[in-house]
């Protein structure tokens, strides 16, 4: 899989094949970045660069993109794929997006409600 990464020139593309294994939980981004780091450097640019996007918390194509046009906002702070919970530790949610500020959850729902990982690239 990541032969095929190596030799993708559109970011997008390589974006989609590497968030969709590890959606499906076949690898997770510690896992390609360390093959991608014995192996040979030719072509690693991009998937490099992508899994450092993932490695950031965003889980699709889709969060990808919605986090880059949010830091463009000029918004308050956004954290990412964080655990909601009530004030006595219940859990609530796990959001793409929380703004604790203004208490705002923002869900991107880029495939189905299994499109998510948890912790360590473990399907949630």
């Amino acid at each position: 899989m990541l032969d095929v990464a190596r030799r993708l020139r559109r970011r997008d593309a390589c974006r989609a094949l590497l968030s969709e294994v590890i959606q499906r939980g076949d690898t997770s981004v510690e896992e390609l970045a360390i093959e991608l780091a014995e192996g040979s450097r030719r072509g690693t640019a991009l998937p490099r660069s992508v899994l450092r996007e993932l490695a950031a918390d965003a889980h699709s194509v889709a969060e990808i993109a919605a986090q880059q046009l949010y830091r463009r906002s000029g918004l308050p702070p956004m954290v990412h794929n964080c655990e909601i919970e009530t004030g006595t530790g219940s859990f609530i949610a796990r959001p793409d997006g929380w703004i604790d500020s203004v208490a705002m959850a923002w869900e991107i729902d880029s495939r189905s409600p299994m499109s998510h990982w948890g912790p360590c690239g473990q399907p949630m």
